[in-house]
């Protein structure tokens, strides 16, 4: 079976928290529930990015981006480490499939001339099935159209390969040895880019831009302010009141057969993001009928958060 090394964030930033549904543990669920499964769907050995036992982190990670035969590269929330580690992925020439949730506005780099499967993050239990089976597609497809090689080859025109150091040295000197040169590049692209953002704005190369985005999730702008790419689009209300009644329904539903309150924190998440949303929409314009259908949908949820 072929393998596939997962490389994502494996913690929540605390800025986002309350966004993933106050869950630190929000991408390690993605992991298991949603990335996992449908790998193991299309046909693919998962191999997780957690070192186990004595491992060297570092060491392992490097050999499984040497090694594997696909690289899923989930780039949801912008951490800085799993764009270095594409990287070196990319330098290797070898195929990449990527995803990133709903939550993330803009990606940085040129990546974006690459297709992205783009997933819920709520994570739902009546939705899961269908993004298993939508993920596990993207990813077949992926395996399929890269026949092997790096995507982005082909946009850049590249053709210098990067290759793994080969020695007669002991496996666990050429592993740190790698680890060492990898290190070395990573702060001598940092010192690179650290020095061009002091360039003005207009001047600075793309890779000095592309970094400074990666590590902090903003983009200069012209006038000296950021821009936050997780500040949302201007909101959809009519989407809001559609998915806030769909998944009331869902809900309403699971909970029928034996009455079981829907008190777990996952669902509880949902719900009371769904009223935040809403109250949203009732600020935004609280004398409208979408308005009163909020207030509507508001009671509702909170009936069934209350377990009525």
């Amino acid at each position: 079976m072929a393998s596939c090394f997962i490389i994502m964030p494996l913690t929540t930033p605390d800025a986002l928290v309350q966004r993933y549904g106050q869950d630190p543990n929000h991408f390690a669920h993605v992991l298991e529930h949603l990335f996992v499964p449908a790998l193991k769907r299309a046909d693919f050995d998962p191999i997780k990015p957690i070192a186990q036992g004595a491992d060297v982190i570092h060491a392992e990670i490097v050999k499984n981006l040497e090694t594997a035969d696909l690289v899923l590269c989930d780039i949801s929330s912008l951490n800085p480490n799993v764009f270095f580690e594409l990287g070196c992925r990319t330098a290797l020439n070898k195929p990449v499939c990527y995803v990133m949730d709903d939550l993330t506005r803009a990606i940085p780099f040129d990546t974006g001339i690459i297709n992205h499967h783009t997933y819920s993050h709520t994570l739902a239990p009546w939705t899961l099935e269908d993004e298993i089976e939508q993920l596990s597609d993207h990813v077949r497809a992926s395996a399929e159209r890269s026949a092997g090689k790096n995507m982005l080859w082909q946009y850049f025109g590249l053709q210098s390969v990067a290759r793994a150091l080969r020695t007669d040295g002991d496996k666990e000197d050429r592993l740190d040895y790698v680890v060492m040169q990898v290190d070395a590049i990573k702060q001598h692209l940092e010192e690179q880019a650290n020095a061009a953002t002091k360039l003005p704005l207009n001047d600075q190369p793309l890779y000095a831009t592309a970094w400074q985005q990666a590590k902090t999730g903003f983009e200069p702008t012209f006038d000296g302010g950021p821009i936050n790419y997780f500040t949302p689009l201007p909101p959809d209300w009519d989407k809001v009141i559609k998915n806030s009644e769909y998944d009331l329904e869902q809900m309403t539903r699971l909970q029928k057969p034996n009455k079981t309150r829907l008190d777990t924190g996952h669902v509880k998440g949902i719900i009371e993001e769904h009223i935040r949303s809403l109250s949203e929409l009732i600020g935004s314009e609280p004398d409208s009928e979408r308005a009163a259908k909020a207030r509507a949908l508001q009671l509702r949820l909170r009936a069934l958060l209350a377990g009525r």
